[in-house]
């Protein structure tokens, strides 16, 4: 293999369709009826959104803040760097960098907490999509 991270690329964007269809048996299903295009990058962002609404929704037990931090700052650094070690960072990296999506777009927990007003924001995944569209 001429290089090596290729397969690395492969697990990740396959982490991310797991958790695309683990969390979502009907988005999963969806996503079929697009071009096969955009099935790799839809997982890469739906994979980052779900471990982010994990962290919120789901880790009672921990300290979420702390948490959401760290994976904020995790996300930013993925992107600047053009890589992660944590596979569902780095498929969406690739998404974001790939398509040169506006780091505006995924600004989501700059001030330490997800909060509710933030956490739905339909004009932030249309815009999202549409720069891939556009692409």
């Amino acid at each position: 293999m001429d290089n090596p991270k290729v397969l690395f690329d492969s697990v990740s964007d396959r982490c991310s369709k797991l958790v695309t269809s683990t969390y979502s048996t009907s988005f999963s299903l969806a996503i079929r009826f697009l071009h096969k295009d955009f099935e790799k990058p839809i997982h890469g962002i739906y994979g980052f959104v779900r471990l982010a609404d994990e962290i919120v929704d789901s880790f009672h037990d921990y300290q979420k803040k702390e948490l959401l931090t760290r994976f904020t700052n995790d996300t930013y650094l993925a992107i600047e760097e053009g890589i992660s070690l944590n596979p569902i960072l780095h498929s969406f990296q690739q998404v974001v960098n790939n398509y040169g999506i506006d780091r505006e777009l995924i600004r989501f927990a700059r001030h330490g907490a997800w909060t509710s007003e933030e956490r739905v924001q339909p004009k932030k995944y249309e815009a999202i999509f549409w720069a891939l569209l556009k692409s």
